[in-house]
């Protein structure tokens, strides 16, 4: 059952994605043009890899309310629309559950706890889905302009991107592009997707957009969207997030979502 569900996601749903790679591709160019401009103005060369695009994607920003800071507050706009798209691709999961072929899933799977497990397994795969078009675009993007498939540069995020890295650990980097990605959204996907059971799927968006934005603002490990932003982490900036204790914080939603989300599916009208 498990491995028709995924043929079926992926025949139905790679359109989706296209939008996930322009965002990805303007965020390179973007950040390519300053680096070009860089190297022209100072006559130097850098040497660039994946990872540098990847690190400036996850730059972030300082939190609004910390004040004294030599940082301006900016509102990273791409990286707020490919969360935000990302809460409209959950959101539309959710609107499909009424319509006639889901319903027929939900029945084949006889039981209630079987649909739940269904709807586990579409989360995740959505989220995995989701940031493996991401990495795959900044890979091929990296490839095709010459980048090396490494580790960013410290001295291309001190000059172009604006990040003292220099007391980052890579093991740290590593876990913020691999392991925090997927749990901080699947921990959102499940807030979100538990919220639209209650109520509809314009609500579950709606409370992932505030989610997201109160993140941008206030830097709270409760506020789990500040995990994916560089600036905020343990090593780059004073009492930053630490990624350890990010990683329990969204394990805990999703284990309680989950649970939430079987009792609220129990007591649902299907029909």
């Amino acid at each position: 059952m498990a491995k028709l569900y995924a043929r079926l996601f992926w025949k139905r749903n790679w359109k989706k994605y296209i939008p996930v790679v322009l965002l990805i591709l303007i965020q390179c160019q973007t950040f390519r043009n300053i680096l070009q401009g860089y190297e022209g103005y100072f006559g130097i060369r850098f040497e660039v890899s994946a990872g540098d695009y990847i690190a400036d994607f996850c730059k972030g920003t300082i939190p609004y309310t910390m004040g004294g800071s030599q940082e301006p507050f900016n509102i990273p706009a791409i990286w707020s629309l490919y969360y935000i798209y990302f809460f409209a691709v959950i959101g539309h999961s959710v609107s499909q559950i009424a319509r006639n072929y889901e319903m027929q899933i939900t029945l084949r799977c006889v039981s209630r706890a079987k649909w739940w497990r269904y709807q586990n397994l579409m989360l995740w795969m959505e989220t995995a889905g989701y940031l493996l078009v991401t990495g795959l675009t900044f890979l091929l993007y990296g490839i095709c302009t010459g980048a090396s498939p490494g580790m960013f540069h410290r001295d291309v995020q001190r000059e172009c991107a604006g990040m003292d890295l220099a007391g980052y650990p890579a093991g740290d980097f590593l876990l913020i592009i691999f392991i925090m990605p997927l749990l901080v959204m699947t921990a959102a996907a499940y807030i979100q997707y538990t919220a639209s059971i209650k109520g509809n799927a314009l609500i579950g968006i709606l409370i992932s957009v505030v989610l997201l934005v109160s993140s941008v603002f206030h830097k709270n490990p409760l506020l789990i969207f500040n995990a994916l932003m560089l600036m905020r982490q343990d090593g780059v900036m004073e009492n930053g997030i630490n990624p350890t204790a990010e990683i329990g914080v969204c394990a805990a939603v999703i284990v309680s979502m989950s649970l939430l989300m079987k009792k609220m599916i129990e007591k649902k009208d299907l029909m």
